[in-house]
């Protein structure tokens, strides 16, 4: 049986881009997981950036408060990754509850149409490779603040969980961390069972 436990770390911090690189998860959560999940504003400049698309866009990544996940999962190329990362952006879409305004994009939690004044996007969130593991962060606005981009949202205005205090937070931050460990060691497991060609 397999067991890829996720850690939820009680005190902020804030997510710069320096913390995606192997082992960070694993000392975070004192060597008892390999992904974390932290509260605090996420303020990653151009120079931190791996996604090519946001660096030609000069399109930094700005939060005041925010949900962060931080994934290191071994065995993983960077096409798994990418699939691990959407399969996450669904559990965490599944269990906001946000109806039929709220949807997936790909890696992205987004609502209204893109382009017009209705669209939100409520996620940032990125997979790379490693020569060991693949790593993964995905970030959830729970206050984008004035410095995000103009169609940042915010996830208490589209949930229909409660985001009143930081134990509303820490609840679903907790709630989060045990439906990906599930879903994540099933996969793991399901690879077991497989009998080689």
């Amino acid at each position: 049986m397999i067991d890829f436990p996720f850690s939820v770390y009680p005190k902020k911090l804030t997510y710069d881009g320096t913390q995606l690189h192997p082992t960070f998860a694993y000392k975070l959560a004192n060597g008892c997981a390999n992904a974390v999940i932290f509260r605090g504003p996420m303020k990653v400049k151009i120079t931190e950036m791996i996604d090519a698309e946001d660096v030609i866009k000069n399109d930094p990544i700005w939060s005041d408060d925010a949900i962060n996940i931080v994934a290191e999962l071994p065995f993983t190329n960077v096409v798994g990754a990418v699939a691990l990362q959407r399969m996450m952006i669904r559990v965490i879409h599944d269990n906001l509850n946000g109806g039929i305004h709220l949807r997936v994009d790909g890696d992205d939690l987004i609502s209204g149409n893109y382009g017009s004044s209705d669209y939100r996007k409520y996620s940032v969130s990125i997979a790379t490779q490693t020569a060991h593991s693949s790593l993964i962060h995905i970030g959830l606005n729970i206050s984008a603040g004035k410095k995000a981009p103009s169609f940042a949202g915010d996830i208490p205005n589209i949930a229909s969980l409660p985001f009143v205090t930081d134990t509303d937070v820490m609840n679903f931050m907790c709630m989060i961390a045990d439906e990906l460990r599930k879903e994540i060691n099933s996969i793991y497991s399901a690879t077991l069972k497989v009998l080689p060609l």
